[in-house]
Formats: C-alpha cells, structure tokens, sequence
C-alpha cells in the first residue's frame, strides 16, 4: 500500500515538473490577421488582430479552456471513480 502511494505522489511530483516546463515554452500562430501566442501550459498570452492585442478577447479565449479542463478533468473523476487505493477509499 505505502508503494502505491509513493508511486502516485512520485507521478504527481513529475506532472508538476512537466507543468511548470511547459508554462515557460510558448508558441506564435498565425492566420490570416489574427495572431495568437499560447503557452505550453494552455494559458494565453496575447491575441492580436490587425495588429491590436485585444485583452477581452484573450481573457474570454483563457476562460474558454479553464472551463473545458474543468469539465474534462470531471468526466476523468467519473470514469476513475471504480479506481480504489487500498485504505484510501
């Protein structure tokens, strides 16, 4: 059981690791007159259209995926929950 454990914590250790990477990487795409920078970690940075950062658009765009992760990460819950650790349930 302690194995199991320091398993997951050892998992969930890398995934921050990797998280905290992938906030510091970004990239540029752009098409046509829009161009947006996103990070690795799927937050925004900026969306540029003609030329202007349009700030509502970027927060709107941010708010977008936070709220699609919620509801991934609760459909993931959903389909771990037969998922037990011995003593943990």
């Amino acid at each position: 059981m302690f194995n199991k454990v320091k398993e997951l914590y050892e998992m969930q250790k890398q995934a921050k690791q990797l998280q905290d990477m992938l906030s510091k990487e970004s990239v540029i795409v752009q098409k046509g007159k829009v161009k947006i920078k996103i990070r690795g970690d799927q937050k925004i940075e900026w969306v540029e259209i003609d030329g202007e950062q349009d700030r509502n658009l970027t927060d709107a765009v941010n708010d977008a995926i936070k709220e699609s992760q919620k509801l991934a990460a609760k459909k993931m819950r959903g389909q771990m929950g037969d998922f037990k650790i011995p003593g943990f349930s």
